[in-house]
């Protein structure tokens, strides 16, 4: 027994998230207590979307973890828990959301987001204008190419 396995859930978050130096002995206590929930949590949410191979979901979990590190832990410093057990469903809702991201991530890049095609609208080449014809005089005709020119550049 380690001296961590006797602390709370939340004093073991705060041992893990505050420690300026990674306690390992921390880490390896968060492991053995929370893999299990979140491992579930990964695999109930990726089975949403298909039957995951399981390197897949290895990757998913440790995706996990690695988003419960990122930028000096800051998701596990900024949890507040409103009741002993919250950690559980803190972590079933990182997990779910790391799955999530993953594969709406991978079915929009099948689908080709990030990509980005031409719009191409018709065009239509303006006639030269008859000022005398359409009963305008030139300082119009000028000022309408002007115009049509403006928006063709824009």
């Amino acid at each position: 027994m380690g001296r961590y396995s006797e602390l709370s859930s939340t004093d073991l978050i705060r041992a893990c998230a505050g420690a300026k130096d990674k306690d390992e002995e921390a880490w390896a206590e968060f492991i053995g207590r929370f893999h299990l929930v979140i491992a579930a949590a990964a695999l109930r949410t990726a089975r949403h979307w298909g039957d995951p191979p399981r390197s897949q979901m290895d990757d998913l979990i440790q995706d996990t973890y690695l988003k419960l590190c990122e930028n000096d832990c800051r998701l596990l410093r900024s949890f507040q828990p409103r009741h002993q057990d919250s950690i559980y469903g803190f972590l079933k809702v990182v997990a779910s959301n790391v799955v999530h991201d993953h594969f709406k991530s991978a079915w929009a890049a099948k689908r080709g987001a990030g990509q980005t095609e031409a719009i191409l609208e018709p065009t239509v080449e303006p006639t030269p204008i008859n000022s005398k014809m359409a009963g305008i005089d030139s300082f119009d005709a000028v000022s309408q190419r002007i115009q049509l020119d403006y928006l063709e550049r824009s």
